[in-house]
């Protein structure tokens, strides 16, 4: 194997410095790092360093896989995060562009580092697969938030451990305790709007708590193989899960796609591609999500994945945030999450934590700044609402937090000048919502002409998505 030396970091400032003029540089140094008759100085300083970094740990994980010392379990944690400090500074943002970093992880996936120690991992295997096609899928949250060892080897396990314990993970578990707590403060008759569910586990959690309180929900996501997982493990009327495409609720179309009750758990994306389309009014029932209608709405990780768009900001983030909030009732909330910039003020998610999801797992984020997140809410009247910046345990930022969260509650007039808790005592009573009913008419629904709809959701025709 080839050593780490310090004075290979010479090559790699001097790389930097020759990012100049992006437009003319930055193509041709990729033609040269991708020709596989040129070593160029900045791929033999990768190699040694993933060389350094599998050398490193190969006496830890034969010495933790025979038992020797318990140690060696917290010197695995301790090498593990040196490892990604060296590796941030060696990508860190004064050059790496898209194009060079899909190089680097093209050259690390194939030395044994990657493989046989990182991927050892369950957490950082699962995301770089992707076995659903994108990194933080259902599943994936799932393991986050379940917090059990994971692996084969006892090595596999303690460094499965070194990731779960990471302060992103952490945040994701205080999101789920946070939500699950916020659901129970909900009154009689609420209904809530999970939008890109993932595992919904504080709303199973709550609805196998409390069987008998009169509180809905509408779990939706874009991922049918979420949804399937979703309909096999509710079985509660209260509840009604659903494919949704977050794109299509930016422009302004709110419906989604139900399945009916005997193709429950057999949603599949490829019913909506070819011929199969005009298959899908039988295996779905299309619904429309009534506006102003709910007492929360609440998504937390999608805003991770969409984009700001300065040039229209009917678009991106603040066109999202405008049609979400429309859904919302007069005193309602919307709860919209995203991971914060690694070190910003309080943030115990650094630049190296962020490096170990990226380049191990080939799993990016879209980190906000405070004032980004605040400015979510950029296109909405002001008198319309009040905003405030949360962290993921939902309490005052002020504690710092890896996640903020943006709690927008919808105004009228009488409320205005009420305090927190007056708004909260204020129109609170216990209140049955009426069925609303569709003259369609649907063999799996009882009689002719009639489909009841327990939660208000109202089937909007046969369209296609």
């Amino acid at each position: 194997m080839v050593a780490w030396r310090d004075s290979n970091w010479i090559s790699v400032i001097r790389f930097m410095k020759a990012f100049d003029d992006p437009n003319t540089v930055v193509p041709q140094r990729i033609a040269e790092l991708t020709d596989p008759n040129s070593m160029s100085d900045l791929r033999s300083t990768a190699i040694a360093l993933f060389d350094q970094c599998y050398n490193d740990l190969v006496p830890i994980a034969e010495g933790i896989n025979r038992g020797v010392a318990d140690s060696l379990v917290g010197d695995l944690k301790d090498v593990s995060h040196a490892h990604a400090e060296k590796l941030h500074a060696f990508v860190n943002e004064e050059f790496a562009t898209p194009e060079l970093r899909n190089i680097l992880l093209g050259w690390l996936k194939n030395h044994p580092w990657h493989r046989e120690m990182l991927l050892q991992s369950s957490f950082i295997a699962h995301a770089f697969s992707k076995p659903r096609g994108y990194a933080g899928d259902a599943a994936l949250m799932e393991m986050i938030c379940l917090n059990d060892d994971r692996g084969s080897t006892p090595f596999s396990v303690a460094k499965n451990r070194v990731y779960l314990d990471l302060p992103a993970a952490t945040a994701v578990r205080k999101r789920a305790r946070a939500l699950a707590k916020r659901l129970e403060r909900l009154p009689e008759g609420s209904r809530i709007l999970n939008l890109a569910c993932g595992p919904a586990i504080e709303v199973r959690e709550f609805l196998a708590k409390h069987p008998h309180r009169d509180v809905r929900f509408l779990l939706l996501d874009h991922d049918p193989r979420t949804i399937n997982a979703l309909g096999n493990s509710i079985h509660d009327p209260r509840c009604e899960i659903g494919l949704v495409n977050a794109f299509k609720i930016i422009k302004g179309k709110f419906s989604f796609w139900m399945p009916h009750a005997k193709t429950a758990g057999q949603a599949n994306t490829k019913d909506f591609e070819g011929w199969k389309k005009w298959l899908v009014p039988v295996k779905y029932k299309k619904c429309a999500i009534p506006r102003a209608s709910f007492d929360l709405v609440y998504t937390s990780g999608l805003y991770d994945y969409i984009r700001h768009t300065p040039d229209n900001l009917e678009r991106g983030v603040t066109g999202l945030t405008a049609q979400l909030f429309s859904l919302v009732k007069m005193g309602g909330h919307l709860l919209i999450g995203n991971f914060r910039t690694p070190g910003v003020r309080d943030n115990p998610h650094t630049a190296h934590h962020m490096t170990m999801m990226d380049i191990y797992s080939d799993w990016q984020l879209i980190y906000r700044s405070d004032d980004e997140i605040r400015d979510f809410v950029k296109t909405l009247p002001r008198q319309s609402h009040r905003s405030t910046l949360l962290n993921e345990s939902l309490n005052s930022l002020g504690e710092g937090g890896v996640i903020g969260f943006l709690e927008v509650e919808r105004l009228n007039t009488a409320q205005r000048g009420l305090s927190e808790r007056q708004k909260d005592d204020a129109g609170r009573r216990p209140r049955k919502l009426p069925l609303l009913q569709s003259t369609s008419s649907s063999s799996d629904h009882g009689a002719a002409g009639t489909i009841p709809q327990p939660l208000g959701w109202v089937p909007s025709g046969p369209r296609l998505l």
